[in-house]
């Protein structure tokens, strides 16, 4: 199966957004063989001449109501890091991040973002894995019972962008 041996198998890419998402493999780019989805160059291990939205579409996925409301899969990353900023006078806080990867839901009638890489629920503002694979688990209950497509989006802008990129291996439905 593409990106490694238990990834949904109606996961495809294809169009502008995805010429840059491809399968790789060797020593550490993947959790399970043969590969994972990389965003990013596959030669040069970075993210240096890309810039733009570069997308992996998994679609018409059924989110049954007893099983499989845990959308989950294995992530390695490594993007420019996001600016934090402090709002003086007060204790809020802005993040902004260039690149990063987000996560969204399409049922049909409209988008939902389910995750950032950016947010402090996800790797915060360093945007990294720090070379290590890390299992992200993400609740689809809300969506229990619908038949969703899933859309893992890298955004980058076109500057700093020698950081490895984004891995991701084994999507699956839990």
């Amino acid at each position: 199966a593409p990106g490694g041996g238990d990834d949904l198998l109606n996961t495809w890419c294809g169009g502008s957004a995805c010429e840059a998402v491809s399968q790789i493999s060797g020593s550490g780019n993947y959790v399970s063989a043969p590969s994972s989805w990389y965003f990013g160059d596959p030669l040069a291990h970075n993210y240096a001449d890309l810039s733009g939205a570069m997308e992996l579409q998994i679609e018409a996925v059924d989110v049954a109501v007893e099983v499989g409301s845990d959308l989950q899969f294995w992530l390695k990353m490594e993007v420019e890091p996001a600016e934090v900023w402090e709002l003086i006078g007060s204790d809020e806080v802005i993040v902004f991040a260039e690149d990063y990867l987000t996560i969204y839901i399409n049922d049909g009638q409209a988008y939902e973002t389910v995750y950032e890489s950016f947010q402090p629920s996800a790797l915060g503002p360093e945007n990294t894995t720090n070379g290590e694979w890390e299992l992200v688990t993400i609740d689809l209950t809300g969506w229990s019972g619908n038949t969703i497509n899933i859309h893992f989006r890298f955004r980058c802008d076109d500057e700093n962008n020698t950081y490895m990129g984004v891995h991701v291996d084994d999507i699956v439905l839990v």
